[in-house]
């Protein structure tokens, strides 16, 4: 009698019939074809952080603290109802994570989940079960039902739900507003207001530190002259037994981020042998010839040399003065923009929206003069954000051209308000008064008056002033320029009346010019799809103009990923064969090269160093369903789960080789078994319903989507495309996956959240794989069908099921069933005697499994083995069938996250003779 071995599962296809043992199955649900020649159930996933083991999800969240709600953002159905969705910061064991949760639903409350970085010390052994979890609730209010979709770029995040304004996120920014902040901004300065002034003539000291009497740093006088150089460069000096090593930190921003340059070694010797600590004319030489501060700092021995044996530092260079010579500006049109500026952190500032222009200011051939900028400051603009204004001059040429040009950008403006002073004015001195405060104000000083009344005239509300005199410290008197005439007082007014001082800069030939002026970076219109090519931000899936692709400004050093865009500046995506602004993009990529724009009809590649020119349109029936759809392969292809539910592998590079043909796609059998699950419907009345990740260790790539009713009563479903078997099995119960995240490329755990928001994380270098033997793992300890389900069980499934002790609940149980198609041995017309079937389990496992074999006829027997952790680890069911070909159909009940196997099938047959069986 031969025994037939079934060497290995095939992924899912629509055959009934086939000619080698094994090749397809039929259905596989809950089931992975892992490991080789055999198959295992859903992968082993924990409770992130014990997160949910003793108190449900809901509830935590619901009794979070926020400003206005000292008893929970969810505590009634007040505060529910107004918060709406709230984004919360998951934190533990320096492992931080985003997490969008709708108060107001009542089922399926997940929006999006994000793995944000690490903050602080991360223990030696990370604890992925346990730990102290602290949450931090960033806002409230946002849409209820939009989810949340992001794009990681730098150290932050760019977000958005297509509803509420897009944010991002940095986990390191401490500046206001702090880690959340709205996504660029549309609060602009006054105008400033400009005057002819006298050249300046100050001369220059260069801000500088001497270290131990003998070693001078100083700040380069041709980067920061005079002034500018003060509270921008830092230095810690650590001689210690090592060689000569550097650090250069922060982006050089006075007090907020300045450069951090730290020194360590130098000193030879230690444990039995003296400590040799370095001259300072050795530490001078290597800062002299470091790179990383060649353009920044210099150092020099001015006194004896001499060992610096001592930590010195972190200490500013400080102390300098003056902006140096200027000759004026001559026969010149001028007039001035103010802009905020945020230098942000780590790199990542953002220059606000331009002001109205300032008054125009003629100088003329005959003159030389600098330019006198007077500033209005508010320092609560965008919620505080901006600490800096910086200004724009523009000479106007002959041709009526206008050219922006940022002056002193090392040096921007404090963005800080002097406080108001009230003042009454006297008519017959044209004194104002702010007796009994003293104002602190010198000559040359600008203020700005408001009144809540009437002005002395001639005073104007709004409009700058200079200070000609300083009778007392509590009287001025005001001119309307530098050098002019006192003001004549001829009323009081009414009311009462104030004066703040205005910030000056005065621009001349000596000032530093930057950068050319963008156009204006405004808050873009909310919208779900971002990505970075070209050096720009590019935005898709704008909620009001679905068929708008809108560009930021090519990103400049200080701003590597612009925040904002010219909401007056975008491009119309269609296709060359549909009507203008008829294409509604679902998802947005790019391979560097090209913009990968996804519509329900296809992709449109778009070159976006010409972003007007006609897109190229590959031969791909249809695009991804939405960008969390979309995942980018090792081998430089994007794998995404197309609108009509094709899996598509897609390689821009190959598609414009070959202008025609298709992306690689899956067997269509795979996409028919998924059309036969998923609920299309539901996916074309909300899209967000659906997810794909990859898991690279064990080579799956997992699609999650809205089931049919009568496959899940519309929960989410999973599928796993199998890479190395290259197929798909699945359905997958459970986990209910809605969105996941990586962390660390040196961690291989994957972290999800499902749909009701418990959190979870599972390791695939953990798996069930290779093991020869799960050990004793124990019997199930099922419950009373009458007893509440444990808060820990909560996202996990559950099974009613009667093992010979009646119905019975089975705990973070489920289902696993595996459907072959006939087997008719390479002969089908033959008959054959069907005497067993056989398989093998690795040892330890615990499963309670029935096996039902079919005929072609349709003949069954059935051999239920209950747990097979009491039976050892071979099997055999015997049967007595006799057809040219059969199946086999094995349904497992697997609980507690308890381990199991099934390798090694094989059929017991014999060839048919007459009279036999």
């Amino acid at each position: 009698m031969p025994t037939t071995p079934i060497q290995q599962f095939g992924p899912i296809q629509s055959l009934t019939e086939s000619t080698e043992v094994g090749i397809s199955l039929t259905r596989a649900t809950n089931v992975l074809l892992r490991p080789n020649k055999g198959f295992r159930g859903i992968p082993l996933y924990y409770r992130l952080f014990g997160i949910g083991n003793s108190t449900a999800i809901q509830t935590t969240i619901r009794a979070l603290p926020f400003t206005g709600y000292p008893g929970g953002i969810g505590a009634d159905s007040s505060a529910r109802t107004a918060n709406k969705t709230v984004a919360i910061q998951v934190e533990c064991q320096a492992k931080n994570f985003l997490l969008f949760y709708d108060l107001t639903a009542t089922a399926k409350p997940c929006r999006g989940w994000f793995y944000l970085g690490e903050r602080g010390t991360v223990p030696a052994t990370l604890n992925m079960d346990g730990g102290t979890v602290t949450y931090t609730v960033l806002a409230v209010g946002l849409n209820a039902g939009a989810r949340w979709y992001g794009t990681r770029a730098y150290s932050e995040w760019l977000l958005g739900n297509g509803v509420d304004d897009n944010v991002i996120v940095q986990l390191n920014r401490s500046a206001t507003p702090g880690i959340w902040r709205k996504a660029a901004s549309n609060a602009k300065p006054a105008a400033p207001s400009i005057q002819a002034v006298p050249p300046a003539n100050t001369g220059l000291t260069q801000a500088s530190w001497t270290v131990d009497t003998r070693l001078k740093l100083t700040a380069n006088d041709d980067v920061y002259p005079g002034i500018s150089g003060n509270d921008r460069i830092r230095v810690t000096i650590t001689p210690t037994v090592a060689a000569l090593t550097s650090v250069l930190t922060g982006s050089g921003t006075p007090t907020t981020d300045p450069f951090n340059y730290a020194i360590t070694g130098g000193a030879t010797g230690g444990g039995t042998a003296a400590i040799v600590y370095p001259q300072a004319s050795a530490i001078a030489t290597f800062i002299e010839a470091d790179t990383k501060v060649l353009s920044i700092l210099d150092a020099l021995l001015t006194g004896s040399d001499a060992p610096l044996s001592s930590t010195y530092g972190p200490t500013f260079l400080s102390g300098g003065a003056g902006t140096g010579t200027s000759t004026g500006f001559s026969d010149r049109v001028a007039t001035v923009i103010a802009r905020y500026w945020d230098p942000g952190e780590e790199g990542l500032g953002y220059e606000g929206i331009s002001s109205d222009e300032s008054n125009t200011l003629i100088i003329s051939s005959a003159q030389n003069n600098d330019i006198r900028v007077a500033v209005t400051p508010d320092p609560s603009a965008e919620g505080g954000r901006f600490p800096f204004i910086r200004i724009y001059l523009n000479f106007i040429d002959d041709a009526g051209t206008e050219i922006f040009s940022l002056m002193n950008p090392n040096d921007p403006i404090p963005n800080r308000t002097a406080s108001p002073f009230t003042f009454t004015a006297t008519i017959a001195t044209d004194i104002l008064s702010t007796a009994p405060n003293e104002h602190g104000l010198t000559v040359n000083d600008v203020v700005r008056l408001t009144t809540t009344g009437t002005l002395p005239a001639p005073l104007v509300a709004g409009t700058d002033y200079t200070v000609a005199a300083v009778p007392s410290t509590t009287q001025i008197k005001l001119a309307s320029t530098v050098g002019g005439t006192v003001i004549n007082i001829t009323t009081t007014g009414s009311g009462t009346h104030s004066l703040t001082q205005q910030r000056i800069v005065q621009l001349g030939t000596n000032s530093e010019i930057g950068q050319a002026m963008s156009t204006d970076q405004n808050r873009p219109l909310p919208h779900t799809h971002h990505v970075i090519a070209n050096g720009q931000v590019w935005r898709a899936d704008v909620t009001d103009f679905q068929e708008r692709l809108y560009a930021s400004k090519v990103a400049p050093v200080d701003e590597p990923v612009p925040e904002g865009c010219n909401t007056d500046d975008f491009v119309n995506v269609q296709s060359t064969s549909s009507a203008a602004g008829s294409a509604e993009i679902t998802a947005l990529y790019t391979d560097g090269q090209w913009l990968h724009l996804h519509t329900a009809a296809g992709i449109l590649l778009k070159d976006p160093t010409d972003p007007t020119a006609p897109p190229r349109e590959p031969q791909v029936p249809t695009g991804a369903i939405n960008g969390a759809t979309m995942v980018p392969m090792p081998d430089r292809r994007i794998f995404y789960i197309g609108s009509d539910l094709s899996l598509m592998a897609f390689d821009a590079s190959i598609q414009l080789q070959e202008i025609v043909g298709n992306a690689s796609v899956a067997s269509a059998a795979a996409t028919s078994y998924l059309r036969e699950r998923v609920d299309t419907d539901a996916i074309a009345a909300n899209n967000d319903r659906a997810h794909s990740f990859l898991d690279t260790v064990g080579q799956l790539l997992w699609l999650y989507l809205p089931g049919k009713a009568s496959v899940s009563n519309g929960e989410l479903i999973g599928f796993a495309y199998d890479l190395i078997n290259d197929g798909i099995v699945g359905e997958f119960t459970f986990p209910r996956v809605y969105a996941s995240a990586m962390m660390e490329k040196t961690r291989p755990e994957i972290t999800w959240a499902d749909e009701d928001g418990n959190l979870f994380y599972t390791d695939p270098t953990q798996q069930p794989d290779h093991s020869d033997n799960y050990g004793d793992q124990g019997a199930f300890t099922p419950q009373a069908t009458g007893t509440a389900i444990p808060v820990a069980d909560n996202g996990y499934g559950n099974v009613i099921y009667d093992a010979g002790a009646g119905n019975q609940r089975y705990l973070r149980a489920y289902t696993a069933y595996l459907e072959t198609g006939y087997w008719d041995l390479g002969d089908p017309a033959a008959r054959k005697a069907f005497m067993a079937f056989c398989w093998r389990t690795i040892a330890g496992s615990r499963a309670i499994m029935t096996i039902t074999l079919e005929s072609l006829s349709g003949a069954t027997e059935t051999y239920t083995l209950g747990d097979v952790g009491t039976y050892g680890c071979n099997h055999r069911a015997p049967l007595m069938m006799s057809d040219s070909a059969i199946k086999a159909k094995i349904t497992i009940l697997s609980a507690q996250q308890k381990q199991w196997a099934v390798r090694d099938c094989a059929f017991d047959w014999k060839p048919q003779t007459f009279g036999s069986l």
